[in-house]
């Protein structure tokens, strides 16, 4: 509003060489787009001063450039001891490039009246104008629904007051709009009290006295806030809230956590009553810093007060009760975090699926006890104006801590990975007794992918993970009580029993997998009707059935060297779902032996690779595009590197074809030894958001989609089978999961692996770079690694190469454009207020704006997240054709880069992203932008090296 204006004054400048502004009530702020994005855009250099040696320091160092253009801004005060001294610039500057700005002229400009006093510009005054401006030219407006001509000065100081407390100052207050200036305002009530006193006006001091009469006359606790002192009065009213939510006696409670609450024991229940439903409709991020300072309160001696409200009063270690205090909570994140705590101990230690599974799908459907699915009602609107959809959300859950969204994922992960489990187990129990006659390819890919049990292996990596070194635990493991300190210990040894079991299921499973291919293999790869379609069976199967050449749309195949089901369906396709729809998805299966020289070639030569007709990729791909397709196509090479680490590895274009090879998986993996998790959060999918999106970016719309993995890869079994040195040529010859043998095992050893001859494979019986051929390929059972019979055995946590599910089964996907789809709403607009500078402030608002296209009369509920790790989604609700949104950020300056430094600014990028369930499917619509940072550059910053995480687990939250 003041920007605007601001450049409405200066626009018309924009051709002189210097411009002086006047701004003595600092109206224009650091970083903002009135003046400092107004300068940058117009080639000036802005300076921004109140003082004369910064103005120097400024000045000379441009002085000398013929070139410069600047614009000045004057901020010193109208009376100040010492004001900004530039005659030699005054004497430069032109009359019509000399501008004042006064909050007076903005007002009367903005309202039309220019009855304002000329006092609005006063230093204490203007402050608290500026800081509510909206609230002023509201206030303004309801003086002028009593009197279109009167404006005294009780009125502006009537004005400045209801402004400040966000209440009509024209009319007696109710007893609702008493409550919430209490709950949401007691802390500008209090700086009112202080600067009203302190300026010695006596239209002030009447002004405020007429609301504290009206404060004094309320019931309590509300006439408490001028008696005693306002921080206990809240702290008291809001602790009894919380208690009162659980049906607890607070009346005696509160002396007993703490005797200096005694005086605030008489709070009426009815009053607690009105109060908790006034605090559920009150703005969340003011009531969130209430009840931020009762945890506080609560922490400072939890074995003593959490400990008497949760376990000596709630009883939350049984699992019914802890469900009960955490669906009923609806202000404390803290309480609601303890209850989940103990419901996760309870989940890993009793394994009650069904019924925490009831826990999650209320906590994921939480919306008003009174009004379960309706939007809020008329008077609930009336009362709370804009904010009242957003009554329908607890306010623990709109604002979540980052505790709470870790320990919630936590809980979410071991319900998921259970309910895996027990499936993983029941087909173990099947699969145990069955022929191998029986077996049927279709079971094994149903268990694999319908089932999810690809994900067991990513969700009990990333369970220990978060039980080890996550930020979940509400208050720290040192404070627990005895009996949670039990509990919490027995949960994770239960934990690691139950993947130790789930593991055999598997290994039973695999075995049994490997007998299907040990019986069909040979046959499959050979035949067009296979149940599964191998990696060299891709473009004649895949390619040339569902791609129409004739259309004119283009083909692009990704190929993802590496990448497991679990990890498609995890971090690749939400991705690539951004701009296509999956069409289809198709039972793949990598070529024996799972290696990528091998199995990934095979995608484009289109045959198994004893008839490899090169050892290029590209020319394979154009060989077998003519054989298959009858395709004649030339393809340029645009990146072509067999060794790289990450990313992307080659890309082979074409006017009708294209085809990327990103190796970030297999390569992420060899010489590892982190957890899945590790791998797959802190690499995999970063590369994931960077280096595909980047591809997606210039794939036509149009295109059809075409995703095949070469093969997948398994965790390196523990105990070895050392492979007798008489079945090989040489030691090399034997991997941790595949080993190249002159003669077949026998004995014993046969039943330690499986053994196919080489030429029934399909595969050269010499390896590139070997010196001697071999005559048969050995893969270890599940729960064996080989050894080589002498040399070091220092095997990666995770490998490929073997016969295993999760080495053979792969992602093979067609992807098209995406059905025309109209989602509820979408956003639309996203802008920063606030100017961050280092030293000075560095508070930032997020402004999101949402709109759709036809009123949405029903409210949504929504995930609202950003890419800024600081800040935790929220939940929020839309109805109505647009709503706006604030996320409150402060920005980390600490890992600002020595370029960065010297420069004096660092630019950060911010998207914002909503996310719901809207006609069947999830929607998610984005809005990105940036915003510049001005830091310090006198300050002297010390700075850890990131790759400490990966050795440390996790760096201290201060330091990362």
């Amino acid at each position: 509003m003041i920007q605007q204006w601001v450049l409405e004054k200066i626009d018309h400048l924009r051709n002189e060489r210097l411009i002086l502004v006047r701004d003595p009530q600092r109206m224009i702020r650091p970083g903002a787009q009135a003046v400092d994005g107004w300068a940058k855009a117009n080639g000036f250099t802005a300076l921004l001063c109140s003082g004369n040696l910064a103005l120097r320091e400024m000045y000379e160092q441009i002085r000398d450039d013929a070139s410069a253009k600047v614009i000045l801004v004057d901020r010193s005060r109208d009376k100040a001891r010492l004001p900004l001294f530039y005659p030699d610039l005054a004497a430069q500057c032109s009359s019509r490039a000399r501008v004042r700005i006064t909050l007076k002229d903005f007002l009367v400009e903005q309202t039309g009246d220019g009855r304002w006093p000329g006092a609005v510009n006063e230093r204490n005054l203007s402050r608290l104008i500026l800081a509510n401006l909206e609230g002023t030219l509201k206030a303004h407006a309801q003086l002028r629904d009593v009197d279109p001509l009167r404006f005294t000065d009780d009125d502006l100081y009537k004005i400045v007051v209801g402004a400040t407390l966000g209440i009509n100052p024209f009319q007696k207050m109710r007893p609702r709009d008493i409550r919430r200036l209490c709950i949401e305002f007691h802390d500008k009530l209090d700086e009112l009290n202080r600067l009203f006193s302190a300026g010695g006006v006596e239209q002030a001091a009447k002004v405020l006295q007429t609301f504290k009469d009206q404060i004094a006359q309320a019931p309590k606790p509300w006439c408490w806030m001028l008696e005693h002192d306002p921080h206990a009065v809240v702290r008291a009213f809001t602790l009894a809230a919380i208690l009162h939510q659980h049906g607890l006696e607070y009346q005696t409670l509160l002396a007993g956590l703490d005797p200096g609450l005694a005086p605030y024991q008489g709070i009426p229940k009815k009053s607690v009553s009105q109060m908790l439903s006034d605090m559920l409709k009150a703005d969340p991020d003011r009531m969130a810093a209430d009840v931020a300072e009762v945890e506080g309160f609560l922490r400072e001696e939890p074995q003593k007060r959490l400990a008497v409200v949760l376990s000596e009063q709630c009883k939350i270690e049984d699992a019914a009760n802890a469900k009960k205090v955490l669906l009923a909570e609806r202000l404390s994140p803290l309480i609601r975090g303890m209850a989940l705590l103990s419901l996760l101990a309870d989940l890993l230690i009793g394994r009650k699926i069904a019924f925490h599974r009831e826990v999650l799908a209320a906590l994921d459907d939480e919306r008003s006890p009174a009004s379960p699915r309706s939007p809020a009602s008329p008077r609930s609107r009336a009362s709370w104006g804009s904010r009242a959809s957003e009554t329908a959300l607890p306010l623990a859950a709109r604002r979540p801590t980052e505790q709470w969204t870790t320990l919630l994922s936590a809980y979410r992960r071991a319900i998921e990975y259970f309910e895996i489990a027990e499936c993983l187990h029941q087909h173990a129990r099947k699969l145990k007794v069955a022929k191998t006659e029986q077996l049927q390819f279709e079971w094994f890919h149903d268990i694999w992918n319908k089932d999810r049990v690809d994900c067991l292996d990513f969700y009990g990596s990333e369970l220990k993970r978060l039980l080890r070194v996550g930020d979940l635990l509400p208050i720290r493991k040192a404070d627990f009580w005895p009996n949670l300190t039990t509990r919490w210990e027995q949960a994770n040894n239960h934990l690691t029993s139950a993947i130790d079991s789930t593991q055999t299921d598997l290994d039973l499973v695999n075995a049994r997998f490997q007998d299907l291919y040990r019986a069909h293999y040979i046959d499959w790869i050979k035949q067009d009707d296979a149940p599964a379609i191998f990696t060299h069976q891709f473009l004649a199967r895949v390619l040339k059935t569902l791609w129409d050449r004739q259309s004119g749309k283009k083909a692009i195949i990704l190929v993802f060297d590496g990448l497991r089901t679990d990890a498609w369906r995890e971090l690749v396709q939400p991705v690539l779902e951004e701009k296509y729809d999956v069409l289809d998805e198709l039972p793949g299966s990598a070529i024996l032996p799972t290696e990528t020289h091998l199995s990934r070639k095979a995608i484009s030569a289109g045959c198994l690779p004893v008839d490899f007709s090169s050892t290029t990729e590209r020319v394979l791909l154009e060989d077998a595009l003519k054989r298959h397709l009858g395709l004649e196509i030339r393809f340029k090479a645009e990146k072509e590197e067999e060794d790289v680490e990450a990313g992307i590895a080659a890309r082979f274009t074409s006017d009708k074809m294209d085809m990327v090879i990103f190796g970030f998986t297999d390569k992420n993996l060899h010489n590892n030894h982190q957890d899945l998790a590790f791998i797959y959060t802190a690499t995999v999918r970063e590369i994931v958001r960077q280096d595909v999106r980047s591809v997606l970016r210039e794939m036509p719309d149009d295109a059809t989609v075409f995703v095949v993995s070469d093969h997948g890869f398994c965790p390196v079994d523990t105990e070895t089978f050392t492979v007798p040195h008489g079945v090989v040529m040489d030691a090399r010859d034997v991997k941790y999961r595949v080993g190249r043998l002159k003669d077949p095992l026998s004995g014993d050893a046969a039943a330690k692996a499986v053994v196919f001859k080489v030429a029934d494979l399909g595969i050269p019986e010499q390896v590139p770079g070997g010196r001697w051929s071999c005559k048969h390929v050995a893969f270890p059972r599940p729960g064996l690694t080989f050894r080589r019979h002498q040399g070091r055995h220092d095997p990666e946590s995770y490998t490929h190469g073997g016969l295993s599910m999760a080495e053979c089964l792969i992602p093979m996907a067609v992807l098209g454009p995406k059905v025309e789809f109209r989602p509820a709403f979408e956003l639309v607009d996203l802008r920063f207020e606030g100017t961050p500078v280092e030293g000075e402030s560095l508070d930032v608002e997020i402004v999101v704006t949402a709109r759709a296209e036809q009123s949405v009369q029903d409210e949504i509920l929504f995930q609202l997240s950003t890419s800024l790790d600081e800040i935790q989604p929220r939940k929020d609700v839309f109805v109505g054709s647009e709503q706006t949104y604030r996320i409150r950020w402060r920005p980390k300056t600490e890992d600002a880069t020595p370029e960065e430094q010297q420069e004096g600014k660092m630019v950060r990028q911010v998207t914002v992203i909503a996310s719901y369930r809207w006609q069947d499917r999830t929607v998610r619509t984005s809005q990105h932008g940036s915003i510049d940072i001005k830091l310090d550059t006198t300050r002297i910053r010390r700075r850890l090296d990131s790759r400490l995480d990966s050795i440390m687990g996790m760096v201290p939250k201060g330091l990362r």
